[in-house]
């Protein structure tokens, strides 16, 4: 099984570390402020708006995080190089700053990620490895060990989960009597970051849930063992790349776990659907990006009243046509 770091004492993200890196992220020329969107049909007598960060630069909230992390490399550290794990968004944005930035950038990726996955690494100017899913973190540690390259965490980072904070505060800014805010996890630094920024500005009156793939519950497990535990490839699978991540993150796990008001889970047909709905409204989104949207659609989201005002995070658009045929729309390849 993988080795899950463990944390001798567990810091969490204060409201000054966000609205700094807010600040960060904000004067960014990598990073657009997303539009949340009001008005669509997606469930009758809910006022559900989109925080569409599948529109963010690179395609994925990702880049925010990334921002952060790199505005805190510091300078006389950088001659070596950057190294990351990712199995796709972390990598992208990765490889953008690093480009823009003129590091010398190198990708580990799990071997079970689609080929156009890579290429899209490689093309921005990173270098790819590829590892199996549980090595990942150890191919890692050597390039840092032995060739001294930085290593920015793809997730369960402060820094990260300070930087996608940002997205809590321009919902609250956008949406101030927002009630419910839904959020995917994978490894949980975008929801630690969103429910950190929601409930530190605006108070326990706003709700925040973790949407999760039922083939990759591995925050839910982790909140129910009390600690965190591993994505478990023998027991579960999920065509969700984007949400099954190696573990869940130790840091992120104690975020989702002092600020979260609880874990959700949708099935793959169900995320499917949601992607399917945001294709109907005119919207490219990975079904790992619509698990929000999912989560409203299928009635997962606990005690929501009539006209009940719920924000949902819609987080990615990095899905290939191959991919929107064959998961989102898979009636249709077998009548053409």
């Amino acid at each position: 099984a993988m080795d899950i770091p463990v944390l001798e004492s567990v810091q969490l993200v204060t409201l000054e570390d966000v609205e700094e890196a807010a600040t960060v992220v904000a004067a960014s020329p990598h990073t657009i402020r997303t539009p949340l969107i009001a008005g669509y049909p997606i469930k009758k007598s809910i006022d559900v708006r989109l925080k569409m960060e599948s529109l963010q630069r690179t395609g994925s909230f990702k880049i925010r995080g990334m921002v952060n992390a790199f505005n805190k490399i510091p300078r006389d550290l950088r001659s070596k190089g950057v190294v990351t794990m990712s199995a796709g968004n972390a990598g992208k944005s990765f490889s953008t700053l690093a480009k823009a930035e003129q590091l010398d950038a190198l990708v580990i990726m799990p071997d079970s990620v689609p080929i156009e996955r890579r290429a899209a690494m490689e093309a921005l100017g990173s270098t790819v490895e590829v590892a199996p899913l549980q090595n990942l973190q150890q191919v890692v540690n050597n390039h840092v060990l032995q060739h001294g390259r930085r290593y920015v965490a793809p997730y369960d980072d402060l820094a990260l989960i300070a930087g996608h904070g940002s997205v809590g505060l321009e919902i609250l800014e956008d949406f101030p009597d927002v009630e419910v805010v839904l959020v995917c996890c994978g490894g949980g630094g975008l929801v630690s970051g969103v429910a950190a920024a929601v409930k530190m500005k605006a108070g326990d009156g706003v709700r925040v849930y973790a949407v999760e793939p039922e083939g990759a519950p591995t925050m839910a497990l982790s909140v129910k063992a009390g600690s965190p535990q591993p994505y478990d490839p023998a027991l579960h699978g999920t065509h969700a790349h984007g949400l099954a991540a190696p573990y869940a993150g130790p840091i992120s796990f104690e975020h989702v776990k002092k600020f979260v008001d609880g874990v959700l889970l949708v099935s793959d047909e169900e995320l499917a659907a949601a992607a399917r709905v945001m294709y109907e409204l005119g919207f490219v989104a990975e079904t790992a990006g619509c698990a929000g949207v999912a989560a409203v659609l299928f009635d997962k989201v606990p005690l929501l009243g009539e006209g009940a005002k719920v924000a949902a995070v819609v987080t990615g658009s990095n899905i290939s046509v191959d991919e929107l045929v064959s998961v989102v729309f898979p009636s249709e390849k077998s009548s053409r």
